[in-house]
Formats: C-alpha cells, sequence, structure tokens
C-alpha cells in the first residue's frame, strides 16, 4: 500500500510494507523495495512487517538465521538510503504463540534522510500487544518540539453500541422528559443538552469500566510478553488473550 501526502507546503510519500513470510521467496520483496525507492523522489517512511530481522539481536529463541539472509534485508535497506528509526516499548514485536516460544522484531518503520529533515523529533512506539501475534506500532510524527496546549472539548457522538443495553432507551426518555421554558427552538436546544449530559454521564458509567478493564488486560499482556519465554507465562498470555477478545467483542462497535 502506498499513498502521497500533501499537507500545506510538504509533500511526502508513506509505504505500507509487507515482506514474504517465505523465506526462499523473501529476494523478491527486497527487489520490490529497491523499486518503490526509485519511484519518487519525495521524503519517504515506509513502515510494516518485513519478515526478517536484521541481526540475530532481533530474535529471542528459535534457529539461528542464516547471516546471507539477514543480509540481503540489510543490503536492500542500504541501496534505498533509508535509515530506522528505532522503537520504544516492547523489545520484540512478533510471536509465534508456541510453548518454545520465538520471540522476532518483524516490524519496523523505515524513513529517508528527506523525510527525517522533515519530522525530525518523530518517535515510534510498539503498543502493549491485542489480538494479533504483532504488536500495534504508533509513530508519533512531529516537526517540533510542541508545548502542552490547552484542550478542547470533545465532540459529543452518538454510539451505536449503546443501543445495545436497555438503559439507554430510559436515560433519554428520562432527560427528554426534563421541562424546558422559551421559544420552540429554544426549548428543543435545552432537551438536546439534557439529553447530552446525560447520555455522557451514563455512558462513563456503564462503559467506562469496560474500558478501563481493556487497559488493565493490555498491560499485563505487555509485561508478559517482556518477561523470558516459559510455559507459565504462555498459559497466563493465553488466558488474557481470550478475556481481551471478550471485552473487545463487546466494545468494537464503539
Amino acid at each position: 500500500m502506498e499513498c502521497r501526502v500533501h499537507r500545506a507546503k510538504q509533500k511526502w510519500r508513506l509505504t505500507g510494507f509487507y515482506g514474504h513470510p517465505i523465506t526462499a521467496n523473501r529476494h523478491l520483496s527486497w527487489a520490490l523495495l529497491k523499486s518503490l525507492g526509485q519511484r519518487s523522489p519525495l521524503p519517504w517512511i515506509c513502515m510494516g512487517d518485513f519478515n526478517e530481522i536484521l541481526s540475530m539481536e532481533e530474535q529471542l529463541g528459535g534457529n539461528q538465521r542464516r547471516e546471507s539472509q539477514m543480509d540481503r534485508f540489510r543490503k536492500a535497506i542500504h541501496a534505498c538510503q533509508l535509515i530506522d528509526l528505532g522503537f520504544i516499548g516492547i523489545e520484540y514485536t512478533w510471536t509465534d504463540n508456541r510453548d518454545d516460544e520465538v520471540r522476532c522484531r518483524l516490524d519496523r518503520v523505515l524513513t529517508s534522510q528527506p523525510w527525517l529533515n522533515l519530522f525530525p523529533v518523530t518517535r515510534v512506539c510498539y503498543l502493549n500487544p491485542s489480538k494479533s501475534d504483532h504488536l500495534p506500532i504508533l509513530v508519533k510524527i512531529r516537526s517540533v518540539v510542541e508545548l502542552p496546549s490547552k484542550k478542547r472539548g470533545r465532540r459529543f457522538r452518538f454510539e451505536d453500541m449503546w443501543l445495545q443495553e436497555e438503559s439507554c432507551e430510559e436515560t433519554v426518555s428520562s432527560a427528554w422528559s426534563k421541562p424546558a421554558v422559551g421559544l420552540f427552538l429554544f426549548q428543543l436546544y435545552e432537551k438536546i443538552q439534557f439529553t447530552k449530559c446525560a447520555l455522557l454521564a451514563w455512558q462513563k458509567e456503564v462503559f467506562g469500566f469496560a474500558k478501563a478493564v481493556i487497559a488493565k488486560v493490555r498491560d499485563k499482556l505487555g509485561v508478559l510478553f517482556e518477561q523470558p519465554p516459559s510455559t507459565t507465562a504462555h498459559k497466563a498470555r493465553g488466558e488474557l488473550m481470550k478475556r481481551l477478545d471478550l471485552l473487545l467483542g463487546r466494545d468494537e462497535t464503539y
């Protein structure tokens, strides 16, 4: 996947990359990467699952990889004049989820020097695990160090998942029935405001707890992911993943 970004006077391109899952065919991926590097002179950021590591320091457990296999990846990056932005967070981005667990840093963010000149304080964060066997990547793009700004109020949105709760209709009905005075349009505005405030308080009570539980489960998964592989840790992660799946299933339309 590739797209071009035009923002103000800045123009650059973003590529979502996936390396071939079969080792014998991975040379096709590196040929594609080199071809993409020659397509445009625009500043370039390329990120995704490359299905390869740069050195054995990026792998925990499993068989030793051939040096030539990793070297082909290094040479492709060098040929494209790309820079690995590194990361903040968990060291390995993928696990095979087996008892004799293997972990690797297969996911990364690469940029050209012109792109890095546009956004010199960009940071790459590997987030806590979710349902996938890969960690999510968050790229915080910054051109300059930003000072804290005054927070703006969040726009109100009615969420589809609220309709699944019987108490939602009761909350709306109760708020809408509150008396309002003045001209018709002003009364209508007042009732909308009553309902908005009531729904915000209601959703915080009903769904706020669920989101806090999801966050705690993800935090626990992150801690387990950083621990050395073991049968106990693997079993605990599996149980937490099942619990997270159930919680997210309820929350998926939010």
